[in-house]
């Protein structure tokens, strides 16, 4: 009988590959010593809610409760005042507070009107309503809410309110620079409309600034004055329009001091119309058909009056008071933050 013939052991059997996995792709238990070198998962400060959801309480006029119930952490992210409130240790804190047994009573100037507008996002509601803005602007002014502030702000002008009323608004926020975009509307509104047709809420909106509008108009109505006077001088002749020769240039002369004396002054002077703006006077003099005044005088002088767009001085008068004002209510600039390149 044959022997039975050795098996050969592969070349490869002691290197693992035939069966076995070789020592570097071995799976091993890693030692103790290694998970306790290897650093622990840190929790994302700004994307982890802890879950914790509080109960408000608001008032709806005129006699009505609204509860709320959200989570802390979205509160907290929005509004400085709120983040220190519920920053402090839980056992420091009432147990029961802030649950629909025992809610967080809001102050009474916090309706449930103002205190949704803030819940709600300023992206979700209708911006052209002033109502909504201005409820937003009172809670995040309150709450110190940086974003919904600054969005408040921006859509203020756009509002249109009463110029009484914006520069309250003005005088009530102005800490914040961005008021200054509200002061010269206010001032533009407040030197166009006679101080009797404001109501004593509006006066007392005015404030401290009265007494500068008071002199700012007084200012305008003395450039009104020296005008109803004193005419826009007509354009002199010129060569290059041989229609209005010298002998005819002095009829041109009385024609426009005659109209002027008929119907600019009588407008400038009234006791009881509105003033006259410097735009309703130069369509009121483009409008009228003059008697002996040839086309050509009056062109020029038309030309001439409309590179002004005001009547003299009164530019300087307005930024005059929109810069007392600011001063006034000591309004801080914007703050520039200057990189090295």
């Amino acid at each position: 009988m044959d022997e039975p013939v050795p098996v050969q052991p592969s070349p490869f059997a002691d290197q693992g590959l035939i069966g076995t996995f070789p020592p570097p792709y071995q799976s091993q238990a890693p030692s103790t010593s290694i998970i306790q070198n290897q650093p622990q998962p840190s929790k994302s400060p700004q994307f982890w809610d802890s879950g914790i959801m509080v109960v408000f309480s608001a008032e709806l006029p005129p006699h009505h409760t609204i509860l709320y119930r959200v989570l802390i952490d979205s509160l907290r992210c929005r509004s400085k005042v709120l983040d220190d409130i519920f920053g402090i240790p839980p056992s420091t804190q009432s147990q029961t507070q802030g649950t629909e047994v025992n809610p967080i009573a809001l102050p009474a100037s916090i309706t449930a009107e103002k205190f949704e507008s803030f819940l709600i996002g300023w992206n979700e509601f209708d911006d052209k309503v002033a109502a909504n803005i201005l409820n937003l602007l009172d809670i995040s002014a309150l709450l110190e809410a940086d974003g919904a502030l600054s969005y408040a702000m921006s859509k203020v002008v756009g509002l249109n309110l009463p110029a009484p009323q914006l520069l309250g608004l003005a005088w009530r926020h102005r800490a914040h620079p961005q008021v200054r975009d509200w002061i010269e509307p206010a001032v533009m509104g407040l030197l166009s409309t006679p101080l009797r047709c404001h109501n004593v809420e509006q006066e007392s909106s005015i404030g401290l600034a009265y007494p500068i509008i008071a002199k700012a108009r007084e200012r305008i109505q003395e450039a009104r004055l020296v005008l109803a006077a004193i005419p826009f001088q007509l354009a002199p002749r010129d060569i290059l329009f041989p229609e209005c020769p010298d002998e005819l240039h002095q009829y041109c002369e009385k024609s426009w001091l005659f109209f002027w004396y008929q119907n600019i002054t009588v407008e400038l002077i009234h006791p009881t119309k509105p003033p006259l703006s410097y735009s309703g006077l130069v369509q009121l003099v483009e409008k009228t058909k003059f008697e002996n005044l040839q086309e050509g005088c009056k062109s020029r002088t038309m030309e001439c009056m409309k590179s002004y767009h005001d009547y003299p001085t009164v530019p300087d008068v307005f930024h005059a008071a929109v810069s007392d004002i600011v001063q006034l209510f000591n309004i801080p600039h914007e703050i520039q933050i200057y990189l090295d390149v």
